[in-house]
């Protein structure tokens, strides 16, 4: 496995080619062996044969296991076709790594089993010198006319008489006599068709090496070819009959002869070792067959001097085992690229190098065309002579006008890979603006797909490949236009980019079904009204979709509503998608239509919003008791024994939950510094289904919310969850040595990867949360829509500045400690000790944390007076406490504010969902008497951000 190299994945794991590779075929279920040994880390994987290099890419591991074999190290291939349990094979020879063996570019055809005499020889072990063959198919002649057609044609081209059975008289034509070719043949002798005039060299050769063995046992050495119209006997070198002119051979096969000899004539200076070795003598064993096969058998046991070890054997050898079947399409196109040998293509010349050709040489080859003599004959040779060069001609002009066709092709070839470097550039690049990126992105998008997924090449694997492929091209097509598009849409762009690789909407559809299996970051997504569409992760959340709607209608003018063509003209979308997503949102109950001969006109639901209740004691307006507060059920008190928490088992926290889903409440709100992750821990053992999590980031230390521990964070709540997306992903105090632009891109990158649905902010001052707002929204980073903050009775600090902040910005707000962390219970006593293990106890690192903040005598202070104010009433604190946040604070139910409750025990937590279910407005003399307690707290209330020296200061 030392020849194998990584190579790099895209993001749907396909491989990244090399400029001018392209994908032939692809398997899945294939494994790897070590020589005769399976390669225990490469079990099961895909397999892409491209035009350069087979790559594995591990079915279990991509990212760590994926690696390529480059063909050029490939020196045979063998084939097996599998016994009983035994899976088929391919076995690739290579090259010993021990010479630095590279082969090099060579001019003769490659195939597959068939390396070059000089590699053969020169380099390498060398297990059969019957490898080396030239196939040429041979001529035969027409019965009927005569005429000497090529070996493919099964009727003649000029009377049309079928080609004959057994065509045991055919002559081969190119090339018609090649003393230098070595035939394959596994099971019989090698033999010679003729014997040219040699060099002193050759002839020393064959003097020493071989003898001319006796009456028809070994050379036979023909005079010369067989004319196959009148039978003479012509010079091997002649292209014509010297009696009636039929042509024995064209000049293109004196030519390659020429070359084989010249060829042949390198190898033999190439062997001195050969010529020198000593030869058996004459009374040793006689091999069987022809004489060759001792002269081959020499050759070969000088090139394996020493023999090779079965280590060797195994350290130049691998194994592609097919589990799954596909192994002669594989084959097939295996032995195809390395005939083609693409590798060594060199790039095409310039149209500019082409026009520096002077004129002159052009001059001088066309009066030498024009001065070669034209040789006219008569008779059937002569009408057989106009007749072939007829044909020649229409193929010349055949040749010539496909010339610009394909011509056009490999410029559009040239043009897709020249698209392919500059968007690479571009991308690593910052000279350019946004808006100048994304209109040359556009230019590059219409060059299309350099090597487009196809069923030739993937086979099996087909929709699968061609789910990656697509994602790959589409994706930054689908973020552009605002992460959602039609398939029909898509459809267009894909096949136009495909150019004429076309694929049928139904390999589209199929192709789409398979995001979510292969976790790529699109879904398919099927409308009420049948419509198809592309969405992002991102973009697949209605309420993202909604909230953006219904911001775009608040900012409009008064009594201005909004329609569909404008909609899709703002966000660049179509007119049936965007109409499709007004409905949704109305279905919400966020908007409200009116349906005129206009036509559909969406507004701002004010019924909603701007209902107002009469209090029947006061006779006062307040908000509508009938919408209540979202409730987010805090599990900050799960975790194990001897971790500070308050509920130690999975029983007791499965209970909890249990109780607060009978309920119809279904937010769990936590975070990883929680018990020191902890409590993450011991929710991923409970049944969390339909019910969402949120988590956060704490920076624990001085830089860290930077982008790397950020990653970490998630990746660790996540996998503690046991699950793959959290719902909203809080930052949960600032990080003041890290630059917030920083932690946001590395927040709107893990959020375009799915990683969570909603971005939020906790304990951050008003100022900072504009910032981030609006630098997300400059740079199109994912907005932050909630804050979770400090807020009760007797803490309202976020009251001046912090709700105004997010009124403007329309995000919600998420109360925590509204029981002012158990002071408003009305169970503890200032100056009494606290129970152990309870939530001030001073012991535990939460409990020094609540005494910090509400431990204190104002609060205690205005505790006596609320409790005085309800007597009168009979009110419970615990009632009075939520009844407050829901009908009277600053809290707004209809923007989807919510209040973060937390609970010790069972009991704890149905005392608490009570109190929000049957909750009702307050009296006013209690409502006085809870201003009062403000005033009493307001000096000694704790900030409701984190300050930098709180930050600072030892975690």
């Amino acid at each position: 496995m030392d020849r194998w190299d990584p190579i790099s994945l895209t993001s749907t794991f396909r491989p990244v080619l090399e400029p001018r590779e392209a994908i032939q075929t692809t398997q899945d279920q294939v494994g790897l062996y070590d020589g005769r040994q399976k390669a225990e880390d490469y079990p099961n994987g895909t397999v892409y044969l491209t035009s350069h290099r087979i790559l594995y890419i591990d079915a279990k591991d991509p990212v760590r296991k994926s690696i390529g074999l480059p063909l050029r190290l490939i020196n045979g291939i063998q084939h097996y076709g599998g016994f009983m349990s035994s899976s088929p094979k391919i076995t690739l020879d290579l090259y010993p790594r021990s010479n630095a063996f590279d082969p090099p570019p060579s001019s003769s055809s490659f195939s597959s089993d068939q390396p070059s005499s000089r590699d053969a020889v020169g380099s390498g072990p060398y297990t059969s010198l019957s490898m080396l063959s030239l196939k040429s198919e041979p001529s035969w002649v027409c019965p009927i006319c005569y005429n000497s057609n090529q070996g493919s044609f099964i009727k003649c081209a000029i009377c049309g008489v079928k080609k004959p059975t057994g065509t045991a008289d055919s002559t081969p034509t190119t090339p018609a006599a090649d003393p230098f070719l070595l035939s394959e043949a596994s099971s019989t002798p090698m033999s010679r068709t003729s014997t040219p005039p040699q060099t002193h060299t050759q002839t020393q050769l064959a003097t020493t090496q071989r003898q001319p063995p006796a009456s028809g046992d070994g050379w036979t050495a023909p005079a010369g070819i067989a004319c196959p119209a009148c039978t003479f006997i012509n010079d091997p070198f002649m292209i014509q009959c010297e009696i009636c002119g039929t042509e024995v051979q064209d000049a293109q096969s004196i030519a390659f002869l020429l070359h084989r000899q010249e060829q042949h004539q390198r190898s033999i200076s190439q062997l001195p070792s050969t010529l020198d070795a000593p030869l058996p003598p004459p009374s040793a064993s006689k091999p069987s067959g022809n004489s060759s096969s001792g002269f081959l058998s020499s050759v070969y046991s000088l090139t394996n001097a020493g023999g090779s070890s079965k280590s060797g054997e195994d350290a130049n050898s691998v194994k592609l085992s097919f589990r799954a079947g596909g192994i002669n399409t594989f084959h097939t196109h295996l032995k195809a690229a390395m005939a083609s040998r693409a590798w060594e293509t060199k790039e095409r010349a310039r149209p500019e190098d082409i026009s520096n050709v002077s004129s002159s040489s052009l001059t001088s080859q066309l009066g030498t065309t024009l001065a070669s003599p034209s040789i006219k004959f008569g008779g059937i040779s002569g009408i057989m002579r106009t007749a072939e060069t007829n044909k020649k001609a229409t193929d010349e002009t055949l040749s010539e006008a496909f010339q610009d066709l394909q011509g056009l092709m490999d410029k559009a070839a040239e043009m897709v890979t020249l698209a392919e470097s500059i968007s690479n550039r571009l991308a690593q690049s910052n000279t350019m603006n946004n808006e100048e990126t994304a209109t040359f992105k556009t230019y590059l998008l219409s060059m299309g797909i350099a090597a487009p997924v196809t069923k030739d090449t993937a086979g099996a694997v087909f929709h699968k490949e061609l789910a990656r492929e697509l994602v790959e091209f589409v994706l930054p097509v689908v973020e552009r236009e605002g992460g959602t598009m039609s398939l029909m849409d898509v459809y267009c762009v894909f096949n136009r980019a495909r150019g004429v690789e076309l694929i049928s909407p139904k390999d589209l559809h199929t192709a789409c079904q398979m995001f979510t299996e292969l976790d790529l970051p699109l879904r398919l997504r099927k409308f009420d009204s049948g419509l198809l569409v592309i969405q992002t992760l991102a973009r697949n959340s209605d309420d993202e979709v909604s909230n953006s709607i219904v911001e775009r209608i608040q900012t409009l003018p008064p009594g201005t509503g909004l329609r569909a063509v404008e909609l899709a003209r703002v966000i660049q979308i179509s007119i049936t998608l965007a109409q499709e997503q007004l409905l949704m949102t109305e279905a919400r109950g966020l908007i409200c239509r009116d349906e005129s001969v206009e036509g559909l006109v969406f507004y701002d639901n004010l019924l909603a919003k701007w209902e107002i209740y009469l209090n029947p004691t006061t006779f006062s307006i307040m908000a509508n008791p009938s919408k209540r507060m979202n409730v987010i059920l805090g599990c900050m008190t799960f975790g194990p024994e001897g971790s500070g928490s308050r509920v130690k088992t999975p029983e007791g926290a499965t209970e909890i939950i249990s109780t607060f889903r009978s309920y119809e409440h279904t937010a769990l709100d936590t975070a990883r510094i929680y018990t020191d992750g902890n409590t993450e821990i011991m929710m991923g053992q409970l049944d969390l289904s339909g019910l969402t999590v949120d988590t956060k980031v704490f920076p624990v230390q001085l830089g860290g919310l930077n982008p790397a521990r950020v990653r970490q964070s998630l990746q660790e709540s996540l996998a503690a969850l046991k699950t793959t997306q959290c719902h909203v992903f809080y930052l949960h105090a600032p990080d003041y040595a890290t630059p917030i632009q920083e932690t946001l891109q590395a927040i709107d990158s893990l959020y375009r990867e799915g990683r969570f649905k909603e971005f939020g902010l906790s304990n951050y001052p008003a100022w900072t949360v504009a910032q981030i707002y609006y630098l997300c929204k400059i740079n199109g980073y994912v907005l932050p829509t909630v804050y979770q903050g400090m807020y009760n009775a007797f803490t309202r600090s976020i009251e001046p500045e912090l709700l105004a902040c997010l009124d403007e910005l329309n995000i919600r707000f998420h109360a925590y400690n509204p029981l002012c962390g158990g002071v408003l219970t009305g169970t503890h006593d200032f100056k009494s000790e606290v129970e152990l293990g309870s939530r001030f106890d001073p012991n535990a690192k939460q409990g020094a944390r609540y005494r910090e903040r509400y431990w204190k005598q104002p609060y205690f202070d205005a505790l006596e007076v609320l409790k005085k104010a309800c007597e009168p009433h009979g009110l419970d604190l615990v009632q009075v406490a939520f009844d407050w946040l829901q009908f009277h604070s600053k809290m707004n139910a209809a923007r989807g504010d919510g209040i973060i409750i937390g609970a010790s025990s069972t009991k704890h937590t149905i005392q608490n969902l009570d109190a929000l279910k049957n909750g009702k407005p307050l009296p006013q003399d209690v409502l006085e008497a809870v201003d009062r307690c403000w005033d009493i707290t307001r000096e000694s209330s704790a900030p409701y951000f984190r300050t930098k020296e709180q930050m600072m200061g030892a975690r």
